[in-house]
């Protein structure tokens, strides 16, 4: 099974001084990289400046099975709108989205938009959960913390939201990211982050 993430978030999206690397999704490449079965591959469209043609071609090339993506605050729309292209050209595809918004309006969210899966609350348990049910062709329904259509219809599961033991996670895949494509205006270029502590 292949998984393809692409990113857009709003501080690195509006900041033209600044394009921090996506911790969120190199976090769940670590917890997928422990998969044999399973290839991840970062997609950072911001990072690579890519238009919606690149990013088609990308897609067209590699055939994910699944894409993940972080939804924004203000691009919120602009993130929809890609979403709803990228599912027109592959209508095969399965889209999981997480985010703050995802979490308050899952049901919403999968109503109004080509979304398969959101995940509500920090995705990485929550994803681990999803990729093995996904891989082994369990229901989703045995899922903790999602929403979901089957068939047309949103289902909703309950699940531990956050991360009581964050140190427990493991490394995110850090060698997902091309270093030398993210920059802040106090540090020299390359450069990397190490999240301490989750929220804002």
């Amino acid at each position: 099974m292949l998984f393809r993430s692409q990113r857009r978030y709003m501080c690195s999206y509006n900041a033209g001084s600044m394009l921090l690397p996506p911790q969120e999704l190199i976090a769940l490449g670590g917890i997928l990289k422990v998969l044999p079965e399973v290839k991840v591959q970062l997609m950072d469209c911001i990072a690579d400046d890519w238009d919606a043609g690149q990013l088609r071609e990308a897609l067209a090339l590699h055939k994910p099975d699944l894409i993940v993506s972080i939804q924004g605050f203000e691009c919120f729309d602009e993130d929809m709108h890609q979403l709803r292209a990228i599912k027109q050209y592959l209508p095969d595809v399965m889209l999981v989205l997480f985010g703050h918004y995802t979490t308050i309006f899952a049901r919403e969210i999968l109503e109004k938009t080509p979304v398969d899966i959101a995940i509500k609350g920090e995705p990485d348990l929550i994803f681990k959960d999803l990729t093995e049910a996904l891989l082994q062709g369990h229901s989703l329904e045995t899922v903790g913390g999602i929403a979901y259509k089957k068939e047309g219809i949103v289902y909703e599961t309950s699940g531990e939201l956050r991360i009581r033991e964050p140190d427990k996670l493991p490394m995110p895949a850090y060698e997902l990211l091309h270093a030398d494509k993210y920059y802040e205006p106090f540090m020299k270029a390359p450069f990397g982050l190490i999240q301490s502590a989750r929220g804002c």
